[in-house]
């Protein structure tokens, strides 16, 4: 079995509400076994602390028969050394689920989602990125990994005609194209540039982003300041 095959077993387990029973953890060890031998270059980290996690938990949901309500902090602390180590693990199993889930939507057949779905997921990176979300009382951690998921699966399911390397050339501007540009109309860019604002446009009337980028530092360190409490 491949291991995209392997993994998508082993997230219908993750990602099932219920208590697991024996049989539901046995058949996700099972495919944790197949998906151990096709592990992707570049994952091994992620795949380690994921083992990791799972044998104290297997440890831990035979000490109490699969009851949840008998798991305390006394038996957690046993499997993993104490709560504290048990929460970074779990921190650890956290991320590395988000990493190998984002290589699954980036390189798993199947996976990829059509043109609409991926305009969708295209608004939704740029709200974020914008500091807007469509739901803006979910926790700002989950709405990263959200972001994240939709990157990874907007890049694997760009359609053909948007492709970026067929179009990047047509997505550019330079000192030329600005010939009869109204003075007051200034151009804006994040920095740094690829292949979409030509060098020449740098000394033209028109070009405000080195202001903006030098303007960009001391907003940051004002907001640093702010959310640490340095300033009120």
């Amino acid at each position: 079995m491949s291991f995209c095959a392997s993994w998508a077993e082993m997230k219908s387990f993750v990602e099932n509400e219920k208590p697991p029973d024996e049989a539901a953890l046995n058949d996700y060890l099972d495919a944790r076994r197949d998906a151990a031998g096709s592990v992707p270059d570049g994952l091994t980290d992620e795949w380690d602390a994921i083992v990791a996690w799972d044998d104290q938990i297997v440890e831990v949901l035979y000490s109490v028969d699969f009851d949840p309500d008998d798991i305390n902090e006394t038996i957690v602390a046993g499997a993993f050394g104490s709560v504290e180590e048990a929460d970074e693990a779990e921190a650890r199993q956290q991320l590395a689920l988000d990493s190998i889930d984002r290589w699954s939507l980036a390189n798993c057949a199947g996976s990829a989602v059509d043109a609409l779905a991926f305009c969708e997921m295209w608004t939704e990176i740029s709200l974020n990125l914008s500091g807007v979300s469509s739901d803006q009382n979910r926790d700002p951690v989950q709405r990263q990994r959200d972001l994240a998921d939709w990157i990874a699966q907007a890049g694997s399911a760009v359609p053909p005609e948007i492709d970026y390397e067929k179009v990047k050339e047509g997505y550019f501007i330079s000192e030329k194209m600005l010939d009869g540009s109204k003075s007051a109309m200034k151009i804006l860019h994040p920095l740094p540039r690829v292949d979409e604002l030509s060098d020449d446009v740098d000394k033209t009337e028109h070009a405000l982003y080195f202001e903006q980028a030098a303007n960009g530092i001391p907003v940051r360190m004002a907001l640093l300041c702010l959310v640490m409490g340095a300033i009120r």
